[in-house]
């Protein structure tokens, strides 16, 4: 750990004095990875610059860099892109400084952040919450996810300078990330998964129409990944899953069986208090069957990246300890047991 700590810290001075020629007398104050972050490795990083005129700088970092074995696959490059677009709107999103696309200063490809203040949480709707948030208050950080939500959904993607790969091809957005999801549970495959196979069977089986419009999807979005202080939400985070699609994904994902206790206030805040709301906030009318099916992929996407972890753990990975699958596969399987009783 000393080793890699003194690698990023002679990098970050490298890339500083680059982006940054006329910064002098540059120090790394602080620097240690962060426990959060499962798709990047987090390092929490403290610098300090003089400008000229003798005007003493302090900055708050993150250091996100590429794991050395990924269990989700995305760019960093994408992720820098896309963030800094949103830059430029309303959303709560960290400011982006510096990208190392091809890992010339980090060893792996990273981006440097702003870091924004409030704390993460998990629980931050349940009363397990870390910060000892009363009942009113997470139910108005309940209602406030879904404004946020509305808000990314009502962005104007044609004023977005978007990353290529976050534009996606033309076609059914639930078919275009089924294939991809399937291609790469296939991959990561360490024995064949009769359970995954014959989820994309009846996935494939049951597609979705597409929206009536496309925006620009999270892919992530829950309590976990906000930042609130004092009760508000202060930023939106790990945006590695965003791409053009449909609005029902982000709701389906928020959905997924493996979240259910996380995403609700019992008694105030159930799924379909989360819909109208929603539906109030977007002004447009959900397709509860799209839904469901969307929170069944969901369901399959974790499986996924369960069976990723595995893979890894399995090719030498030791940081990579698998989440045990039969449980997952098991929800997997009986979410579309209910939908077929559902609707039949």
């Amino acid at each position: 750990m000393d080793r890699e700590m003194a690698m990023l810290r002679e990098g970050l001075l490298a890339m500083i004095a680059r982006e940054m020629p006329d910064a002098a007398r540059v120090e790394i104050v602080a620097i240690e990875r962060a426990a959060s972050g499962n798709s990047s490795e987090n390092w929490f990083v403290d610098v300090r610059w003089t400008r000229p005129g003798s005007v003493e700088e302090q900055r708050r970092l993150v250091l996100r860099r590429s794991p050395a074995n990924e269990i989700v696959r995305n760019s960093r490059i994408d992720e820098f892109l896309l963030l800094a677009a949103l830059n430029d709107t309303p959303l709560p999103v960290p400011k982006v400084h510096w990208i190392d696309g091809d890992g010339r200063w980090f060893g792996r490809p990273a981006v440097v952040l702003e870091r924004c203040a409030g704390r993460d949480d998990r629980a931050l709707l349940t009363a397990r919450n870390k910060a000892g948030l009363d009942e009113p208050t997470r139910l108005g950080l309940a209602r406030d996810m879904v404004e946020l939500l509305a808000a990314i959904h009502s962005l104007e993607l044609d004023r977005l300078e978007l990353p290529a790969s976050i534009e996606r091809a033309e076609g059914v957005p639930s078919r275009i990330e089924l294939d991809r999801q399937e291609r790469e549970a296939l991959a990561d495959e360490v024995v064949a998964c009769v359970e995954m196979r014959a989820a994309a069977w009846w996935l494939r089986d049951n597609l979705p129409p597409p929206p009536r419009r496309r925006v620009l999807v999270h892919g992530d979005f829950r309590p976990a990944n906000l930042l609130v202080e004092r009760g508000q939400v202060t930023a939106l985070l790990d945006w590695e899953f965003a791409h053009v699609g449909d609005p029902a994904e982000d709701i389906g994902w928020y959905l997924a069986p493996r979240y259910r206790d996380e995403h609700f206030i019992p008694g105030h805040w159930q799924p379909e208090d989360f819909m109208d709301a929603y539906e109030r906030k977007a002004g447009l009318e959900l397709d509860r069957a799209s839904v469901d099916w969307w929170a069944i992929f969901a369901q399959y996407k974790l499986c996924a990246m369960v069976l990723a972890a595995r893979k890894a753990f399995v090719e030498g990975d030791a940081h990579r300890i698998p989440v045990p699958a039969r449980k997952m596969l098991h929800g997997l399987l009986d979410a579309i047991d209910a939908q077929e009783r559902k609707a039949a």
